[in-house]
């Protein structure tokens, strides 16, 4: 059968491995799976790599490892238009997590020195302190682009955030299990607030302890911010 078509790329090979070369921003590589999936069967030749024209590696390092693990020839394809901003964007064969971008990130945008100090604060996931810290629903979203952008002025977000370790610990004290991120998120929702008032829901959960039980067995958001409002902050008796 005849295959209609253009060539657009050469596939080239080599067992000269020392001519590639690795950014900085590249993952971290960890192969072992993967040289056990290519001795089983191996299928570099259909996977090729991508370099740029200085044979930097913009995606396929793991394979271009795993083949010097085993050496075998490696394939790999040259683009002339391709670079390290284009890391991100490249990922074929496996998708890049959000710990990944946020690492490829971390020099080049300024709030994620932030983000850094927030999760050694709080020991947080990354996960809840960018949805914390930014407000968006799937911080993974923005990230992938490039974008990070504070609910506000550090200075001022800090301050809200230890006031969520605060009440985050104190209703932790009282849970005989860990904390969920449903929770955890909740909580500092209330805490950022421009109307909490810390020392006023700290003594009432001292107080209401019961209710404090109540609201976090609840699975829904919105059910677990009511009932932490109305039956615990802003209970009058």
């Amino acid at each position: 059968m005849k295959i209609e078509g253009e060539i657009m790329s050469t596939i080239n090979k080599t067992t000269d491995y020392s001519q590639f070369q690795f950014y900085a921003t590249n993952r971290k590589t960890i192969i072992d799976d993967l040289v056990a999936s290519i001795k089983k069967e191996n299928m570099l030749e259909s996977f090729p790599i991508l370099v740029n024209k200085d044979l930097y590696v913009i995606d396929g390092q793991h394979r271009l490892k795993a083949a010097m693990e085993l050496n075998l020839p490696i394939y790999f394809i040259i683009s002339d238009t391709l670079g390290e901003e284009h890391i991100p964007l490249c990922q074929i064969q496996k998708y890049w997590q959000l710990i990944d971008f946020y690492n490829y990130y971390y020099e080049k945008i300024e709030e994620l020195k932030f983000i850094d100090q927030v999760v050694k604060i709080t020991k947080d996931p990354l996960h809840l302190v960018l949805y914390s810290a930014t407000g968006r629903k799937d911080p993974y979203i923005e990230l992938r682009k490039g974008v990070v952008k504070l609910r506000k002025c550090p200075e001022e977000l800090i301050k809200d955030f230890e006031k969520y370790v605060t009440l985050r610990d104190k209703v932790q004290i009282l849970s005989p299990t860990k904390l969920t991120i449903n929770i955890k998120r909740v909580l500092f929702e209330i805490s950022y607030s421009s109307c909490y008032n810390e020392t006023v829901m700290i003594k009432k959960v001292d107080k209401y302890p019961d209710e404090v039980m109540k609201a976090i067995s609840f699975r829904d958001a919105s059910n677990i911010k009511e009932w932490m409002m109305q039956k615990v902050y802003n209970r009058k008796r």
